[in-house]
């Protein structure tokens, strides 16, 4: 029992120019203030009380300023995001109504990455490290499908897999998009080819799929140069 790592928790806000929304997961508290200086204060006391360890909030464009720029002061990690790449997640969620209050929630759970990944990957995909790459990503949904027909040649376009899957590389290459030196590079030479963010992002997240079946598959952890040569 004493060895048990603490759960980490993580915060998302949904800010507007006369409110703050809050949520934390994975408790599910929320909180609601205006976003004022005393509603800043109360959302730093309840995130220090409850050991956030990271915050999400979307980019407003200004409103989400001062916010940020407080929880900083405060010690408090936060990330702001792209309020595209929140919608993207929102959606691949299946959270498709829009308020503060889902709003806030879907942040919260785009803060929580390397876990809620892991833990996904291992409940739905049993078959992770017993498939090739071409069946992985088949089966999770991500590989690439032809739409040819006699002389035509379409996009190709990612269809059917597991939804929960895909849900959790998402998250696992966005933040691996930033943070994780193969992805990181992987990703960034496709914008730099100006391909659109979901063909790069999708490929990212095929990726990091094929780079973890092979970790599991010859029970390997992480090393940049065997991934290279696995990716």
């Amino acid at each position: 029992m004493g060895n048990e790592s603490p759960v980490k928790v993580f915060a998302g806000i949904d800010v507007s120019k006369q409110r703050l929304d809050v949520c934390v997961v994975p408790s599910g508290k929320t909180l609601g203030v205006g976003n004022d200086q005393a509603g800043i204060v109360e959302v730093i006391d309840l995130l220090r009380a409850l050991g956030v360890a990271l915050v999400v909030i979307e980019a407003t464009g200004r409103y989400e300023r001062r916010v940020t720029s407080e929880l900083l002061n405060a010690g408090i990690r936060v990330a702001v995001v792209n309020p595209r790449q929140a919608r993207d997640f929102a959606r691949a969620t299946g959270k498709l109504a829009k308020t503060d209050a889902i709003d806030a929630k879907v942040l919260a759970q785009f803060a929580a990455l390397g876990p809620v990944t892991a833990s996904a990957l291992v409940a739905e995909l049993p078959e992770l490290g017993r498939l090739n790459r071409q069946q992985i990503a088949a089966l999770a949904g991500v590989a690439p499908m032809n739409c040819d027909s006699g002389q035509m040649r379409g996009k190709r376009a990612i269809r059917g897999g597991r939804a929960s899957v895909r849900t959790a590389l998402y998250m696992g290459a966005f933040c691996a998009a930033k943070y994780n030196p193969v992805i990181k590079a992987f990703f960034g030479r496709l914008i730099a080819e100006r391909k659109p963010f979901k063909v790069a992002i999708t490929a990212a997240m095929r990726k990091l799929l094929t780079i973890l079946n092979a970790m599991v598959k010859n029970n390997q952890q992480w090393k940049e140069n065997l991934c290279l040569k696995n990716a």
